[in-house]
């Protein structure tokens, strides 16, 4: 009777020590989930899934005409935002061969051959950005790119030569990028026509400055995100119209194949939803 009411015993306190265990293990894993969630980026930016990524746009989804056309950050094309100088979201452009000289952000070109850019008449100035997530697991030790610019309008006036500069940073947001940095050489470009009268100009001819770009080296460490904006000025006198196309980007990974890699945020969230349904399987079978 003794051994009995012993065994008994034991079989109490192993069956409390577990579900102790358990509901630790459960605890363990919720707040792994949680920190997953948390730590997702909280803007949906293009995801750089491996360090062999590689990325190109040449815009030519985007409409070739038509006037107020909704544009969405992130959704009119995936990965691509405007912004105007007080950094709020554009919601409407347009979209012509540069024969407009009013400002805003545009879809240019000739016909289905299209560029995203702008024309900074009327007080009209801001940015174009792109953004990429950093989801390898691993930090990455920069990024090449390379872009056409291209002119669509020559706006006459006094100030014939006018720049489109690019600039990149890390933040969770556009508005989160505490530091921009200016590259500045082949990573900006100036127009090329720039007489008195105004006309429109041919982009992928005459005005193309084509081959921009090259390689940047940063700590773009796991599950953060990179921007790279090119800058749309309202230059003095008249405006032209200046724009991007045929974008490239790829990342660098570190030389050095030995260190080791930080989980990302969708691995560490099936992790514990896993973790999850784990313990409490074990909790019922105990």
């Amino acid at each position: 009777m003794k051994r009995t009411l012993l065994a008994a015993h034991k079989n109490r306190l192993l069956s409390t020590t577990m579900i102790h265990a358990t509901n630790a293990v459960s605890r363990r894993f919720a707040a792994l989930a949680l920190f997953a969630l948390v730590s997702l980026p909280t803007h949906a930016a293009l995801v750089v899934s491996s360090s062999a990524y590689t990325y190109s746009q040449n815009f030519d989804g985007l409409p070739i005409s038509g006037t107020g056309l909704g544009w969405i950050n992130d959704s009119t094309l995936a990965g691509w935002n405007l912004f105007n100088s007080t950094g709020a979201a554009i919601t409407t452009y347009s979209a012509d061969n540069g024969i407009s000289n009013t400002g805003g952000f545009k879809s240019f070109g000739a016909n289905g051959d299209r560029a995203l850019g702008g024309l900074g008449s009327g007080a009209v100035s801001g940015w174009i950005a792109v953004s990429f997530a950093n989801s390898t697991g691993s930090a990455l030790s920069g990024f090449d790119l390379s872009f056409d610019g291209e002119q669509w309008r020559n706006g006459g006036g006094t100030n014939p030569n006018q720049t489109m500069a690019l600039q990149y940073g890390i933040g969770a947001t556009f508005a989160g990028v505490s530091t921009w940095t200016a590259p500045g050489g082949n990573f900006d470009w100036t127009s090329l026509v720039g007489t008195s009268t105004a006309a429109v100009v041919d982009g992928n001819v005459a005005g193309r400055v084509a081959g921009r770009g090259g390689s940047v080296s940063l700590d773009w460490t796991a599950e953060s995100t990179l921007w790279i904006r090119w800058v749309e000025n309202n230059d003095a006198s008249f405006d032209h119209a200046l724009a991007i196309d045929n974008l490239i980007f790829s990342v660098n990974a570190p030389s050095n194949s030995n260190s080791v890699p930080v989980p990302s945020s969708i691995a560490l969230l099936l992790a514990g939803v896993w973790g999850l349904g784990w313990a409490k399987r074990r909790q019922v079978r105990s």
